[in-house]
């Protein structure tokens, strides 16, 4: 087999607009600024997408803020007009690039002769930190959508400070726009079955409303760590089951290792799976001691369509079923083997 670095980021054509349901619906159209409060699999860029469409409709200035470049790459397809940035492009374009992250945002909040938007959409707000949240009150705007799940939240560790500017806020932003914001909820979820949602509202109940399954051919093994996942991979090389795992990357988009041809197995640490989705999903050795631990179990679980299991038994607890545990890696690839 040959290993190959291949890159499967950039978005080609986008896909057909889907149908909003009622909750989504009335959390689009709801005037003012908004909170848009969304479970697992809710579509909450799907909402943020049809926003910016109907704002670029009525002539209005729309400025997006999107959590990844992925999610900018998305949205940019369906509105192509689309002013839309990660928060850290859109400071370096209007103050440039000297120092740090942390530098950079603060030094966008001072600055003067800020552009005029009517609107500020804003994604994944649990992900915001103290900073960033200033960087978006400091813009000048007549209103604000903001949409997120207070439950996944998994930027909260003080490993964020070497990679962001610092840990994000959480739940405690949600209360903090809750008061200035028209809070809408949506609950339910169109990505997984019963099974997978009866799971989830084990881990957190807050009665979501299964609409799926999405039809997905996808399997996800994910681990905490980058070398937790170096195991995974000789076993998966020496039974010649191919796979894709992202890798880190200094380059402007991520970079994936594959091995095998035609891989549908992905390989990824716990933080890299928010936005993605998968048929099965096996999570190594999920231990539970902070609040972010539960939030990227929570995460986890709920990036599979129909199927979740727990490679080990550390910290586990009365969190999920015995049934959906597997004891070690190699019955977990034994097991992934016998149902290709």
């Amino acid at each position: 087999m040959q290993t190959a670095i291949i890159d499967f980021s950039r978005l080609t054509s986008a896909g057909p607009v889907p149908t909003l349901t009622e909750e989504q619906s009335i959390a689009r159209d709801t005037p003012g600024n908004v909170l848009c409060i969304a479970v697992p699999g809710a579509g909450k860029t799907e909402v943020c997408t049809q926003r910016g469409e109907q704002n670029e409709a009525k002539g209005l200035r729309t400025l997006s803020i999107q959590h990844t470049r992925a999610g900018r790459d998305e949205y940019k397809l369906r509105v192509p007009n689309a002013e839309v940035f990660t928060i850290h492009q859109y400071c370096k374009n209007s103050v440039g690039w000297k120092h740090d992250y942390a530098d950079l945002l603060y030094r966008f909040v001072i600055s003067e002769n800020k552009e005029v938007f009517d609107e500020v959409i804003l994604d994944e707000v649990q992900d915001v930190s103290p900073l960033q949240l200033d960087v978006i009150y400091s813009i000048p705007k007549k209103t604000l959508f903001a949409v997120g799940d207070p439950h996944q939240s998994i930027y909260t560790g003080d490993w964020a400070k070497t990679y962001f500017d610092s840990p994000a806020m959480g739940e405690r932003i949600f209360d903090k726009l809750a008061k200035v914001c028209t809070v809408r909820e949506i609950h339910g979820n169109r990505r997984s079955t019963q099974h997978i949602v009866s799971i989830l509202e084990k881990i957190r109940p807050r009665e979501m409303e299964p609409r799926g399954p999405k039809l997905l051919d996808t399997t996800a093994i994910l681990a905490r760590r980058h070398r937790d996942l170096k195991e995974v991979r000789n076993f998966l090389e020496s039974y010649s089951i191919p796979y894709t795992i992202r890798v880190p990357s200094d380059e402007e988009e991520p970079q994936y290792i594959t091995f095998g041809t035609n891989p549908k197995l992905h390989l990824m640490v716990m933080h890299q799976c928010k936005g993605k989705q998968f048929k099965e999903v096996y999570i190594l050795d999920w231990q539970g001691y902070s609040q972010e631990d539960y939030n990227l179990l929570y995460t986890s679980v709920a990036r599979a369509a129909e199927e979740v299991y727990i490679v080990g038994q550390k910290g586990i607890g009365g969190i999920l079923p015995p049934e959906l545990r597997i004891s070690s890696t190699k019955v977990m690839v034994d097991w992934i083997e016998s149902r290709r």
